[in-house]
């Protein structure tokens, strides 16, 4: 039987080589997932949480591991700190700021590092880091990181435990595929560490009840607001918001043969301009859109912008832009409004085609409030 050392050998060796097998484009594919997920699942709620941009503490990849690369730009694209480490000698490092990927540069060991114009962080201000995200080798169920004896991390997690504050208010996260996550949980060495919460392309594997304590914001999805304490629907209290400059693109799509989408064009549909009045149609909706959906606050919108666009073939896109200075987004009503015209070219339609077909629809992007901004993958 091995000893604790030897099974651990035996068990990084063999996630190393599952690691190595997978194929490049696969690799990027899930890291992006990964990194998507990561901001939508953790990111942002713990910014809503945190009401301002966030430190994050970011390893760049290593070979083979998750690739990190995305993560870091949305951090940029939200408005975030973003360090990361130096290697300045046996055992010592710092931690620098980088403004963008292009600070990043081929350092020891093949491992990333800032270039050296880049502004060093000090480690009095190491209490400010929000999330820590690295890659690493494997991971037990208890999310334990199993690692190697020496290590950057060790020596990091020592460092920011022994700084003002001890880390309390970091959350410790990695990046990690799922060929990196063992079935069993692994006795801990002192070179482990224990992770909060590992990212992956299936989404956000919470490790504790802790690494929660930071998703009570009424951004986090799975997170049901509109409910009071008894259990009854109501409509969220916005008032304690700060109204800020917010705008919501979405889109739709209506297929059908390419007669009708010809006669649209060409006008020839008899119940007059489909456009025109889908155009009208929208905006009615996104103006509307509180009497319709029912806990959707009512709204001063500055702008309503729909454009119409096809494919050539058989697709009509419906886009629609809304602005408002509010306390809350403009979300729903963007989704109204494409809906809205959707349906109005069905209606005016339907007389040449009844089998169209309305969707996907869905929110392109939206920018304001304490989330940050959203940009659709789709």
């Amino acid at each position: 039987m091995m000893d604790i050392p030897d099974l651990k050998h035996h068990l990084r060796r063999a996630m190393r080589e599952r690691r190595s097998q997978i194929p490049e484009p696969l690799r990027q594919e899930q890291s992006l997932a990964a990194s998507l997920l990561a901001e939508r699942e953790v990111l942002g709620p713990l910014r809503d949480e945190r009401n301002r941009p966030l430190t994050v503490f970011i390893y760049a990849s290593f070979r083979d591991e998750p690739d990190t690369s995305e993560l870091m730009n949305n951090c940029w694209r939200q408005g975030d700190r973003v360090l990361v480490p130096k290697v300045i000698g046996a055992g010592r490092f710092e931690l620098h700021e980088l403004k963008e990927a292009g600070e990043l540069l081929p350092g020891a060991w093949g491992i990333p590092e800032p270039a050296e114009h880049t502004d060093i962080w000090p480690e009095n201000r190491w209490s400010e880091i929000d999330l820590v995200v690295v890659p690493g080798l494997a991971y037990d169920r208890a999310g334990g990181r199993i690692g190697f004896g020496g290590g950057f991390y060790d020596r990091f997690m020592d460092a920011l435990q022994r700084s003002e504050g001890g880390g309390a208010g970091a959350i410790i996260g990695a990046l990690a595929f799922q060929e990196q996550i063992l079935t069993d949980c692994i006795p801990m060495e002192p070179h482990d560490f224990r992770v909060e919460l590992l990212f992956t392309a299936s989404g956000t594997i919470y490790i504790n009840e802790s690494s929660e304590k930071f998703m009570s914001s009424e951004s986090q999805e799975g997170k049901l607001t509109h409910f009071n304490e008894q259990g009854r629907a109501n409509m969220v209290d916005i008032s304690g918001k700060q109204a800020t400059a917010r705008t919501a693109v979405a889109v739709s799509t209506i297929t059908m043969h390419p007669d009708t989408l010809r006669a649209i064009k060409e006008g020839q549909v008899g119940k007059g301009d489909v456009l025109a009045v889908a155009q009208i149609a929208g905006i009615q909706g996104a103006k509307k859109t509180s009497d319709w959906i029912p806990m959707c606050h009512p709204l001063p919108l500055t702008g309503v912008n729909l454009i119409f666009t096809d494919n050539g073939h058989n697709e009509l896109h419906i886009e629609a832009t809304v602005k408002t200075e509010g306390k809350t987004g403009v979300e729903m009503e963007a989704l109204t409004a494409v809906s809205a015209a959707a349906l109005t070219v069905y209606d005016m339609c339907k007389a040449l085609q009844k089998d169209m077909v309305i969707g996907p629809t869905l929110l392109r992007s939206k920018t304001g409030g304490k989330s940050g901004n959203y940009l659709s993958g789709f």
